[in-house]
């Protein structure tokens, strides 16, 4: 039932395109932390996930197990996304005792507009927003509503390098009560393509105008691997740069178009 507005505006959208050279080249969110500023082909279906994600943050480990982002080209220049957070399993432990604590997260439907550059240009800029719905298990999310917008940037550098920039405004729940505040993220990438590898390397940041919210630092490396025009796996590492952020986290991932 969480996909019937979905399915009826896919049903509504144009077929896909019927020449090969109308399509695309295909660009996944991953790996890393940032989005890239392509949108899907019109007409076409694009899936990425992780496969396995661990964090670590101080005594406590979450283990998540898949984590599909569905995505649609609904334009040439429009994109309908729809993120659910997979099974997560949380294992704390303090003072000698363990306590688990496990089920599934959120769902967070949005879209990414291309504004300039979709079809490889030197720079290329779009805009995404959506919203985070509260469907996670009890003890797993937070129980609210909360709001993004993104703003991916990326540019062609020589010898297959390119540099990508993002700037992230959300609207979150306070830590200790109901009230609202703002949270920024900045993010840059450089990353290099060799054949069907690409290597990247990342700095990420983010801080709030809640008091008790701390601002987080990593550092992150990222590998990706196209097995096929359309398939691509990932593997990355994010590492803490203080101790308000996870010491580190991994991942493994996939993407595919079809």
């Amino acid at each position: 039932m969480r996909f019937g507005p979905l399915a009826a505006l896919i049903w509504l959208a144009p077929p896909p395109a019927a020449l090969a050279e109308d399509i695309r080249d295909f660009n996944a969110d991953t790996p890393g932390k940032s989005y890239t500023p392509y949108t899907v082909s019109q007409g076409f279906f694009q899936l990425e996930s992780d496969s396995f994600h661990i964090t670590e943050m101080g005594s406590t480990q979450t283990i998540e197990v898949l984590d599909p982002v569905f995505k649609y080209g609904l334009t040439d220049d429009l994109e309908l996304d729809l993120q659910t957070d997979g099974l997560l399993d949380t294992t704390t432990k303090t003072q000698g005792k363990t306590s688990t604590l496990a089920g599934y997260g959120d769902i967070t439907p949005g879209i990414k507009l291309n504004i300039f550059g979709n079809d490889w240009q030197i720079f290329s800029v779009a805009i995404k927003a959506g919203v985070k719905i509260p469907t996670a298990s009890p003890g797993i999310g937070n129980g609210v509503f909360e709001y993004y917008v993104i703003l991916p940037t990326q540019l062609a550098l020589p010898f297959d390098f390119s540099l990508q920039i993002q700037q992230e405004i959300d609207l979150l729940k306070n830590n200790d009560d109901n009230g609202r505040h703002f949270n920024y993220a900045e993010d840059i990438s450089l990353s290099r393509t060799i054949k069907q590898l690409t290597l990247s390397v990342e700095m990420f940041a983010q801080s709030g105008t809640d008091p008790k919210v701390p601002a987080e630092y990593t550092a992150d490396i990222g590998i990706g691997y196209a097995l096929t025009p359309a398939i691509v796996i990932s593997f990355g590492t994010y590492f803490g740069l203080n101790r308000f952020a996870p010491s580190v986290e991994s991942y493994t991932g996939f993407g595919i178009r079809f």
